[in-house]
């Protein structure tokens, strides 16, 4: 489900966004909902960040982690979820 939103741009944003938009062969809503998305996950990180910083890891949350644990290949997989595409 989608829902309509709108909000005001001054001429100069609205022409900026087109722009990339059209070089990203996209729809204006889309490269829209991508920078939504980037800048929500951003906010995210920040808060998370901040609560590290209060609270900081302790050594036993610390653990090494083996190799086998990461992948080979960073497909983008991940990020792909992050940002809904």
């Amino acid at each position: 489900m989608t829902m309509m939103l709108s909000f005001r741009a001054d001429d100069a944003l609205a022409a900026e966004l087109d722009a990339e938009a059209a070089r990203a062969g996209v729809a204006r809503s889309e490269l829209l909902s991508r920078a939504v998305r980037e800048l929500l996950y951003r906010l995210r990180c920040e808060r998370d960040a901040e609560i590290y910083d209060r609270i900081p890891v302790v050594r036993s949350e610390r653990a090494v982690w083996d190799n086998e644990a990461w992948p080979d290949a960073d497909d983008g997989a991940d990020w792909a979820e992050v940002f809904g595409e």
